[in-house]
């Protein structure tokens, strides 16, 4: 069984032993452990730091970050990869070192001529992969005009048109490169819908101010043209900055934030546009509850449950919750079902008060579940349902211990069964000596 919070008092849990390691799949009467995902396929430990998970719906894939070169080998270009485990199978694969076409009779060999980090990665249910790289994985994307390339947005996984093949990279943009970085990735559920964030002039849309906008493009497509989701009526862009795009599990909504006055009422608000593909106007969901009136405060880093129902996100000085200390800020989730209503899941007492963390600290599940970030001290891993004002401990080890360093980037699976996480931690599995951050996975929860 997992621990029980009321508040955030953290009590003690137990879990029985069970044959569970990172190598297996689901299992019907399995009792929860957790595992360490982010383990050479060679066996052993990695020498470098293992970040950034995250999972597919059904917990199958953990796809994370890492410079290690012991991880799958060969490796050695230096540079920071993406690894898929496939639980089912055991496989640890290296989805960006190698090239995606035997052109040059060289599989297993990146581009030299382009070589870059592959990060913010996000998995759909097959294990496609949608991320962020300066790195180039294809040989007929042009590339850029200037002084050097900008992030791309690609996605390794299933090609639409070719029954069970796959293409190590695929790129998003029908007009080349993008003139400005792209950022804030992800992909829904099968891996059809893909959203991101980026400035860039070049993508059929009028942006001369280079505003960061959020754009959606659909990977069925022989030509995956990007479509902008952050428009307004007339169909002219954001005129101020968009952040913080997620895409809905189902690919029905994305959620962003944006100051756009043209959008809403010129601050910083929470929206979400649902249907993409069939763009919508996005709407303003930071509103008092059963009204269209915006409501006060700042709000950072939203999330989105799978069907577009719930939205979390962080707020401080609202009123979206009666009688939250202006000062601190809150864990806040809305349910914009039938009867639209917010609540607080938590308050942060982060040792500066009122100060937005970083990142994004937590995840939904498809029914609104959180799994988020502790604050204060070492934090843990917590998760949160909707129907419940009970807290639950993630980040403890099979045995029951809690992790004795920081844990960070928690993602829970759309099923609400897994969640993963990245921590130095070296009590939450057996033998883990290596005194660098692991990623480590926890279920089922239920």
């Amino acid at each position: 069984m997992s621990s029980r919070l009321p508040a955030l008092l953290v009590l003690a849990a137990v879990s029985t032993a069970s044959t569970c390691d990172s190598n297996v799949g689901d299992g019907a009467t399995r009792s929860q452990e957790t595992v360490r995902i982010s383990v050479p396929a060679a066996g052993g430990e990695s020498v470098l730091d293992a970040t950034r998970p995250a999972v597919s719906a059904d917990g199958r894939y953990v796809v994370f970050e890492s410079a290690a070169d012991d991880l799958v080998v060969p490796d050695g270009n230096g540079y920071v990869d993406l690894f898929r485990k496939d639980r089912l199978t055991g496989e640890l694969k290296n989805l960006t070192r190698h090239s995606p076409t035997l052109i040059f009779g060289t599989d297993g060999v990146p581009y030299d001529f382009l070589l870059a980090d592959a990060t913010s990665a996000a998995v759909a249910r097959d294990g496609s992969v949608a991320f962020l790289s300066k790195g180039k994985f294809d040989i007929t994307t042009p590339m850029p005009l200037g002084p050097g390339p900008t992030i791309n947005a690609w996605v390794y996984g299933r090609s639409f048109f070719a029954f069970d093949t796959w293409c190590d990279a695929v790129p998003m943009h029908i007009y080349g490169w993008p003139n400005r970085d792209c950022s804030d990735i992800s992909i829904s559920d099968d891996g059809r819908w893909v959203a991101f964030v980026t400035g860039a002039s070049n993508l059929g849309y009028s942006n001369p101010g280079f505003i960061p906008q959020v754009y959606v493009c659909d990977m069925s497509l022989i030509e995956p043209i990007p479509r902008l989701v952050s428009r307004e009526s007339f169909g002219l862009i954001a005129n101020a900055a968009c952040s913080d795009a997620r895409i809905s599990r189902d690919g029905s909504s994305v959620v962003f934030i944006s100051s756009a006055s043209n959008l809403g009422n010129g601050q910083r608000h929470v929206f979400v546009a649902t249907a993409p593909h069939g763009f919508t106007v996005p709407q303003m969901v930071t509103v008092l509850p059963g009204t269209s009136t915006p409501a006060a405060g700042q709000f950072a880093v939203p999330a989105i449950s799978g069907d577009g129902r719930y939205v979390g996100l962080l707020a401080k000085g609202s009123d979206l919750v009666p009688g939250s200390v202006p000062t601190n800020v809150y864990l806040t989730r809305i349910d914009r079902g039938p009867a639209p209503s917010a609540q607080n899941v938590t308050q942060f007492a982060w040792v500066t008060p009122g100060v937005f963390p970083s990142g994004a600290p937590f995840s939904m599940s498809d029914d609104g579940t959180i799994a988020f970030r502790s604050a204060g001290g070492a934090p843990q891993i917590l998760t949160a349902r909707p129907d419940s004002s009970e807290l639950t401990s993630v980040s403890i080890s099979s045995a029951g211990k809690f992790a004795d360093l920081s844990c960070q980037n928690p993602m829970i699976s759309s099923d609400g069964r897994w969640v993963v996480w990245d921590s130095v931690s070296t009590n939450l599995v057996p033998d883990d000596t290596n005194v660098k951050k692991d990623v480590f996975l926890r279920g089922p929860l239920r």
